[in-house]
């Protein structure tokens, strides 16, 4: 009872916060506003690359793994209808897609690709995130040539559906440093992996950096939650 509680309460706010880009963003990743759909059958990878003007670079990779599974595919796709990035897997498949922006056509990944981009006034990396299981993550690699990158990766908290979106921030002070580790003042190119086991789906929308963070979203649910347990709760009463 309380498992079918918590996703009605998360289904109502997620379509409550955060329906809008935050004002005080200073670089937007993805708009997800070009469409792109790349499928993975069986373990393995496939990748591929778009012009796409609502991401930073002008360009877009997706790359598709499949990492153990019963031969039924992993989709990462975006819906230019909802702006977001919607992964989906099947027969309880593993598997991730790694979203590669680095200014770059074709689908050969290039760490030196967006040149020099400024991201030190930035502190989060923020957006919304949706995952109907509790087994999936989210990470973010930031490049300063292909040696030196610094990453984090968080887990993603289950909304109960993979169209129910709730915001999420990576702070860069969770970044651990590869090589010399990534300089903010010079950024080259920028990967996301996101994805899950157990035939997880999810979606991004709304990536943008920003140097401020979002705790009134966070209160917001959680006094909009209550407020929806409630009225859930008398519901079920009604009935019996």
């Amino acid at each position: 009872m309380k498992i079918t509680y918590s996703f009605a309460i998360v289904g109502i706010l997620g379509a409550m916060t955060l329906s809008a880009p935050n004002a005080n963003a200073l670089t937007v990743l993805d708009t997800f506003t070009t469409i792109q759909t790349v499928t993975q059958t069986d373990v393995g990878s496939n990748v591929g690359s778009v012009s796409a003007p609502g991401a930073l670079g002008g360009h877009r990779r997706l790359v598709v793994s499949e990492s153990s599974g019963d031969g039924g595919d992993i989709k990462a796709r975006i819906d230019v209808t909802a702006n977001k990035l919607a992964y989906s897997s099947e027969f309880g498949n593993d598997g991730n897609v790694l979203v590669q922006y680095d200014g770059t056509a074709g689908n050969v990944f290039n760490p030196n690709g967006l040149g020099s981009i400024n991201l030190s006034n930035e502190l989060y990396l923020q957006g919304l995130v949706a995952g109907d299981l509790i087994n999936g993550s989210l990470g973010l690699r930031l490049y300063s040539g292909a040696s030196n990158f610094s990453s984090s990766t968080i887990n993603i908290v289950g909304s109960g559906s993979s169209s129910v979106f709730l915001p999420f921030q990576i702070n860069f002070a969770t970044l651990t440093p590869t090589g010399s580790g990534v300089d903010l003042s010079n950024v080259t190119a920028i990967e996301l992996r996101f994805g899950g086991s157990n035939s997880f789906d999810g979606g991004l929308r709304l990536l943008q950096f920003n140097n401020v963070p979002e705790p009134g979203n966070v209160a917001f649910a959680i006094t909009g939650g209550m407020t929806t347990l409630g009225m859930i709760a008398r519901r079920r009463r009604n009935r019996k």
